[in-house]
């Protein structure tokens, strides 16, 4: 499986790094993709039997969706990396490793890992917006009205549980 894969490192590694979902479901396939979502969510989840996990992998659901939805309101055609971003964001809190280790292992774009790593492009800022939403702080610079933020938001958590009711269902 995927998850297999990431974990062993350099055993799949692609040629080219992934940039977007399009390019990570043709490459990876659809099906690979949402298992991969699944064994995340599920691993952390009954590992665990920690409702704390539960809530990570919701909030880095919302925290995908919430960062394409910035992004496209700025005027960014392709939100996909954004998406990427956002979910990543919490990789290291479901892993238990390390960010700066995790992102070794993954093929993600170089401006993805400069995003998370340290938030000093289009991508980190977009992230960093996201951030300030989540822990309710005014957000400095971002040219949305406060309630269009708050939709956002609200569209994001209930994608977000969308997608875990969907994946308590088996394939």
């Amino acid at each position: 499986t995927l998850s297999r894969r990431l974990s062993q490192g350099t055993a799949f590694r692609p040629k080219n790094k992934i940039k977007s979902i399009k390019q990570a479901i043709v490459l990876l396939g659809l099906n690979e993709i949402k298992r991969w979502i699944y064994v995340l969510s599920v691993q952390g989840m009954n590992k665990t039997n920690d409702s704390k996990m539960q809530e990570v992998v919701r909030m880095s659901l919302i925290r995908g969706k919430l960062c394409e939805q910035l992004a496209s309101s700025i005027g960014e055609n392709h939100t996909s990396s954004y998406m990427l971003t956002g979910m990543f964001s919490l990789i290291d809190t479901l892993l238990h490793r390390k960010l700066e280790d995790i992102l070794i292992d993954l093929p993600l774009s170089d401006d993805i890992q400069r995003a998370l790593l340290r938030r000093d492009n289009e991508l980190g800022l977009v992230l960093s917006w996201t951030l300030q939403i989540e822990k309710n702080i005014t957000v400095e610079g971002i040219p949305l009205s406060k309630e269009k933020i708050a939709l956002f938001y609200n569209q994001a958590c209930e994608w977000a549980n969308y997608i875990l009711d969907i994946n308590e269902k088996p394939f």
